[in-house]
């Protein structure tokens, strides 16, 4: 029969069950490429990063706005504005911060009331967006089998507490009716019981449905800012810049892979994103552990020399930023091994027969990582599986792919943001 495997990530405490369980079927039609939005650091190319911690300015000279200054649309009868516009410009800030941990649609109709709310928006809403993004980027990864025992994990690569109850096993009845009441207890079965089940593919949200888009869209009474549509609607390319290379980083043995030496053709590079052969099928096939050597393909990976590594994909020019880091390219000798594994699986002419495959075609159907993680989600759709997507849950395993997407960790809070685009004519 085989085994199934999870994607692992167990310090933050979630994992990943492929739609397609078994390793040899996952591992070549396209799941791998997932990963891709959980590893890669997002890159907002609407100048946010250098915005995002100023605070509002005035239209002339370089002193912040106090409030009563922000008032240029006010009527001509000089009705007396309210309260909350008269506050400083710290207070402001105060409640856009709150509202974007709980209500980030209420952030979007704020920022349209003026030039100067917007300047506070602009961030959170992009940083709300970049909360989907990059989630395991920096933590330890390993992708175990059902067949896999506890001694098969790498040392210290579950936290303490976990560790310490996966040697000695369950103790409650039911879950040792459900699960076995074998100790101690492999990964696969202690993550199924205590982690929280990530969906394969992120989905970016979509803040405001469609009829309040068109709304918006159509009032020409009220101008908008000119970057509105990119900025409450980005594509997923808004972040991950296709103008530099990007590279894999294994941050624990300080190497990394290019992206040119990895890829079929130049051409089918998207920054990031790589079709049909990328960084999340050279991180796969590098991380795999298990007791038994029935990975349902022609080649054994089940002892994965980077099993439990922590990884991050970003910008190759990143490497000369990190001066205290020696870094070595190891882009050949993995694409070797890479090749090695998918001539054995569909010959020595893989690499013209994959891109005619079928599922790569439908898989790569748009140039960015594939029409399935197009999809947009209403953020009300969010909401409601907000509570069972966080720091660990003791799930069956089960899940619905129509909720439980992920939510920001506001930890870094940004004080404003100086708005210097145009509104709408």
């Amino acid at each position: 029969m085989g085994q199934y495997w999870y994607i692992v990530a167990p310090r933050k405490r979630e994992y990943i069950r492929p739609r397609f369980a078994k390793l040899g079927e996952f591992l070549f039609e396209g799941t791998p490429a997932s990963l891709v939005k959980y590893l890669a650091k997002p890159i907002p190319q609407y100048g946010a990063r250098d915005k995002r911690d100023a605070v509002p300015r005035a239209e002339h000279g370089d002193k912040p706005r106090k409030g009563p200054e922000i008032l240029s649309q006010q009527p001509a009868d000089k009705t007396r504005p309210s309260a909350f516009l008269l506050l400083p410009t710290e207070l402001h800030v105060c409640v856009m911060e709150e509202l974007s941990k709980t209500d980030i649609k209420s952030v979007v109709f704020l920022g349209l009331t003026s030039r100067y709310f917007w300047g506070l928006a602009r961030p959170r809403i992009i940083r709300f967006y970049e909360s989907y993004l990059g989630r395991w980027a920096g933590t330890n990864l390993i992708c175990v089998g059902d067949y896999s025992e506890y001694e098969d994990l790498p040392d210290g690569i579950l936290t303490e507490k976990d560790d310490r109850e996966a040697r000695t096993g369950f103790t409650d009845p039911k879950e040792k009716e459900y699960y076995g009441g074998e100790s101690p207890l492999s990964l696969y079965i202690y993550a199924s019981a205590r982690f929280t089940r990530l969906p394969e593919y992120i989905r970016m949200p979509r803040i405001l449905n469609e009829t309040e888009m068109a709304m918006l869209s159509n009032n020409k009474k009220d101008p908008k800012p000119a970057d509105f549509k990119r900025v409450v609607c980005p594509d997923f390319s808004d972040f991950y810049p296709t103008d530099r290379p990007w590279v894999l980083r294994n941050l624990t043995t300080h190497e990394y892979v290019r992206a040119e030496e990895i890829a079929i053709k130049k051409e089918h590079i998207h920054g990031p994103h790589i079709d049909y052969i990328g960084f999340g099928e050279v991180l796969v096939s590098r991380i795999c552990r298990s007791s038994d050597p029935s990975v349902s393909m022609n080649t054994s990976i089940i002892r994965g020399p980077w099993a439990g590594h922590a990884f991050d994909i970003v910008p190759e020019e990143q490497l000369r930023e990190d001066k205290d880091v020696e870094w070595k390219d190891v882009s050949r000798e993995v694409s070797h091994y890479v090749s090695y594994i998918w001539s054995n699986e569909f010959g020595c002419k893989w690499t013209e027969e994959l891109p005619n495959m079928s599922w790569m075609k439908s898989l790569y159907g748009k140039a960015d990582g594939g029409k399935k993680d197009e999809v947009y989600l209403d953020y009300e759709e969010q909401d409601e599986g907000r509570s069972s997507y966080g720091g660990g849950s003791d799930s069956k395993g089960d899940y619905d792919e129509g909720s439980g997407y992920s939510y920001a960790d506001y930890s870094e809070v940004h004080d404003g943001a100086d708005y210097d685009g145009d509104y709408e004519k």
